[in-house]
């Protein structure tokens, strides 16, 4: 069985809405035999599937998600798309006249390089589109720009990078990173409904254009905002918020459109029209305001600050411990996507550094880069590190844009099995292959060429031709690192002879012997055998951590 964490029987809920209304909306994956059947309102998606011979379910997930989404027809009920972990390079994905959930079971990016839109307009039709957990870069526009009022969007805990344009409609924006983009707007007259905006991270935005629901039924908060031009189109009132180099504008019909970032020529850009001098402090902000709307003085709990993220150019939005946005939440929590973090320093001299240089293998270590030597296994230890206090572990974040290899994370376990099978051997029934050496034909199917990826299909498990396949042990594959953690002393976890095998940018979590919290660790979240719905966090004073990449394996 697949490492799925997203299992039939699993519910997810969701703030959704439109000019009707707002409301959660909830869709159970349903229950199956077995993991060969698709589930009826659901399809699995992996790198290892096939669009051809798959069938959605589990062990035979389709090898697209225009794929899965071509699997159901047209109508009202609500489907989930689940998408394994991996690089999908796919554009114009068509959901017309369909309503969609798409969950990344995993660490999952979708690639638009070349690609220029992710999706097609809906037009007239109805359509809702939910997006969670996903890496979204490199493509020109993401997002319908034109909706009718029965459309919505939303986005839940995505990082869209390099992403020209973003719409979205009246729904939630919740937990989501967006960096590097012109505009961010929402349909009709192209603003964001602030109904649903919270917990966000805007980064380096030419235009981000927020919208006019009245004040009383605002949800606009605990957002930060660093380098971007904000445009309000009427009185607004956003709460909990931190604000860094940005400019504003209360009203649409003065000034320009922006042409630059605010931090451009030397931090002293600002659009023609909008208000100048820039505010840099609250009074300053609720006085421009104040004066655009003739409006009672709004933006309560909000702040002005740099935010401190931890590394913008590896993508780590974890607030540093002296940020200012954290605590500014009303429950005194941060405000933004992320959580406040601990940056781990890699440095040429190992004394300098968070890691231990002298145990590494196969990397060229430099101040802020351990680089692969070879083409072979290579890893790294962190030395143990002090949390202050014993603390419940979020995430290790993913090293900067974790690079892929046709598709595929490189990660701590190896993907393929070590020996080959040759023609005369039968093959396992839902078990997965890539074929090596020449093409093969699969007795009662179709001849598969090198480099193919497949499931075996009862019937079909006899071959012919001089090729070989080897099994794909690990599906879908899971970007993982090791881990090892205790309350009780630093020696204590460095004298630990097991790691734990936990996947990136994920909760670490681990399974316990009697699922009971004082078993003994039996396997952790990055393992193939991972059992989901028994899982347990870790909380601890002293962790370290091993990150280990197998990088030449299913090139």
């Amino acid at each position: 069985m697949a490492n799925w964490k997203n299992n039939p029987g699993t519910s997810v809920t969701f703030e959704t809405g439109n000019i009707y209304g707002f409301f959660p909306i909830t869709a159970t994956i349903a229950s199956v035999a077995n993991t060969v059947t698709k589930p009826s309102n659901a399809a699995y998606v992996a790198k290892f599937g096939s669009d051809a011979t798959g069938n959605g379910s589990q062990d035979r997930p389709y090898g697209s998600i225009q794929g899965a989404i071509n699997s159901f027809s047209t109508g009202a009920t609500i489907n989930v798309i689940i998408v394994g972990n991996g690089v999908y390079r796919e554009a114009l994905i068509n959901t017309t006249t369909k309503n969609f959930i798409f969950l990344a079971d995993g660490n999952v990016t979708l690639e638009g390089a070349g690609l220029n839109d992710l999706f097609v307009n809906p037009g007239a039709n109805a359509n809702m589109f939910i997006l969670n957990g996903f890496v979204v870069r490199n493509y020109s526009q993401v997002g319908f720009e034109f909706l009718q009022a029965i459309n919505y969007i939303s986005f839940r805990n995505c990082l869209f990078y390099n992403v020209l344009t973003v719409f979205t409609r009246g729904s939630e924006l919740k937990g989501n990173i967006f960096v590097n983009a012109t505009k961010m707007g929402f349909s009709g007259n192209d603003y964001l409904n602030k109904r649903l905006i919270s917990n966000n991270t805007f980064v380096n935005i030419k235009n981000v254009l927020l919208g006019n629901t009245p004040v009383a039924t605002f949800s606009c908060m605990h957002n930060i905002f660093r380098n971007c031009n904000i445009e309000f189109s009427a009185a607004t009132a956003l709460d909990y918020s931190l604000f860094y180099n940005c400019n504003f504008r209360f009203n649409g019909s003065a000034g320009t459109l922006p042409a630059s970032l605010p931090e451009s020529s030397g931090n002293t850009y600002i659009p023609s029209g909008w208000v100048s001098p820039r505010p840099t402090t609250l009074p300053a902000l609720q006085a421009a305001h104040s004066t655009a709307f003739s409006a009672t003085t709004n933006f309560p709990n909000c702040l002005f600050g740099d935010p401190a993220f931890n590394s913008i150019e590896l993508l780590d939005f974890t607030l540093q411990e002296t940020s200012p946005a954290r605590n500014l939440a009303y429950e005194g929590t941060f405000v933004g996507a992320k959580s406040v973090g601990k940056r781990l320093l890699v440095r040429a001299t190992e004394a300098n550094g968070d890691f231990t240089n002298s145990g590494a293998t196969n990397l060229t270590i430099a101040d802020d880069a351990a680089t692969l030597t070879t083409d072979a296994l290579a890893n790294i230890t962190s030395k143990v590190i002090d949390l202050g206090e014993d603390r419940e572990l979020k995430a290790i974040s993913f090293l900067g844009v974790l690079g892929d290899r046709n598709g595929e994370w490189p990660d701590t376990n190896r993907d393929l099995d070590a020996s080959t099978i040759s023609s005369g051997t039968s093959l396992t029934a839902n078990d997965s292959y890539i074929v090596e050496a020449a093409s093969i034909t699969i007795t009662g199917g179709s001849t598969l060429a090198v480099g193919t990826k497949f499931t075996a299909v009862s019937g079909q498990l006899a071959f012919t031709g001089s090729g070989v396949v080897r099994k794909i042990t690990e599906r879908p594959n899971r970007a993982n690192y090791e881990l090892k953690f205790s309350s009780v002393s630093s020696a204590d976890c460095a004298a630990q002879s097991t790691w734990t095998l936990i996947e990136f940018g994920t909760k670490p979590t681990v399974n316990r012997t009697g699922n009971t919290s004082s078993g003994s660790i039996t396997k952790g979240n990055g393992d193939i055998t991972f059992d989901f719905a028994n899982a347990f966090s870790i909380v601890g004073r002293w962790v370290q951590i091993k990150v280990s990449i197998q990088n030449n394996d299913l090139a």
